[in-house]
């Protein structure tokens, strides 16, 4: 049984910040080393400084990126750039998106946009093996230190997982409805890529409760997060053994986690581009000569430039409507 609550989540306080694009970022694994660079330039305050603080040559133990980010967090809630919901809550959240935009799009409500509904809420955390949170990736060793370490210093979860569950008759629907529809978005905001994001926080009692009650017999499929989920079963079972006495009801035994159905249309999945080196005997021509049993392959070189190579592979990739 999934167990999923509202809770007093923490966030920027909107009287003290300007322009909420300044202090927003990618996950933390998507972020390169320039674009960390840009997004420090951007705020003193971006969440970047939290998620991914930069590491420096005369690092020790007792300073360090993670003490760094514990540092910070405790001083932005003392100077209450970051604040604490009064009541526990769950978080509505409408993205709008294209899944095909180009490198040089930034408009989402262009043809091709996709909507997704869904909800931020914490969950209690079970065993993989139990199969109420499904996975389906192997996990690193090394991201999963580097997540439990800055979890360990900062006593706090930076990033919600990404999940999905099963709701073919559309239990959650009319509440979304009810909730998109009630009042504007506390926050409305177009990223770097063009995706738009609205957050309601919602504290009506009779919705929180139809949300829990809706969600106790569903399966919870990880779609991204694995690394952070493990860190989290892992740190609460490092707090069991430091509070033998504990009764479950702890935040150690909940993470948080974002929530949408399998059956959105803003759920879609797309190519995954990832570069594969350094494998032995490897031979691209004999390689695509062995994907045409299979596939059709199609070559993008007689375009005028990169870009337009870019451009014409992207507008392949678009989600097309069957005929």
């Amino acid at each position: 049984m999934a167990l999923i609550v509202p809770f007093r989540g923490i966030s920027y306080n909107l009287n003290k910040i300007a322009d909420f694009r300044e202090v927003v970022a990618p996950p933390y694994d998507v972020i390169s080393p320039s674009l960390q660079d840009l997004l420090y330039q951007r705020s003193p305050y971006n969440v970047v400084r939290l998620i991914l603080n930069k590491e420096n040559p005369d690092d020790t133990p007792t300073n360090n990126r993670y003490t760094r980010s514990a540092g910070l967090y405790r001083a932005w809630l003392k100077e209450e750039i970051l604040i604490r919901a009064r009541r526990p809550l769950f978080y509505f959240l409408q993205e709008e998106f294209n899944p095909g935009l180009a490198v040089h799009q930034k408009d989402p409500s262009s043809p091709g946009k996709r909507v997704r509904r869904g909800f931020i809420g914490l969950i209690r955390l079970e065993n993989l093996d139990t199969g109420v949170v499904l996975a389906h990736e192997k996990t690193q060793a090394k991201p999963r230190a580097d997540r439990l370490a800055l979890m360990e210093a900062c006593r706090a979860n930076m990033s919600q997982i990404f999940s999905i569950y099963p709701d073919e008759d559309g239990v959650l629907s009319p509440l979304y409805e009810k909730v998109f529809s009630s009042a504007a978005p506390s926050l409305d905001i177009l990223d770097d890529e063009g995706i738009r994001r609205q957050l309601w926080p919602v504290d009506d009692p009779a919705i929180l409760h139809r949300v829990t009650d809706a969600m106790r017999a569903k399966k919870i499929f990880i779609a991204d997060g694995h690394h952070r989920y493990e860190t989290a079963l892992a740190y609460r079972d490092r707090q069991r053994q430091r509070f033998p006495a504990a009764r479950g009801r702890e935040p150690y035994h909940f993470t948080m986690m974002y929530f949408a159905a399998m059956e959105d249309e803003g759920v879609c999945i797309l190519p995954t581009h990832r570069v594969v080196s350094h494998l032995k005997d490897f031979s691209p021509d004999r390689f695509l000569r062995e994907l045409e049993t299979d596939f059709s392959i199609q070559a993008f070189q007689n375009a005028t430039s990169f870009q337009h190579r870019v451009q014409a592979f992207l507008y392949q990739m678009q989600p097309r409507q069957a005929p």
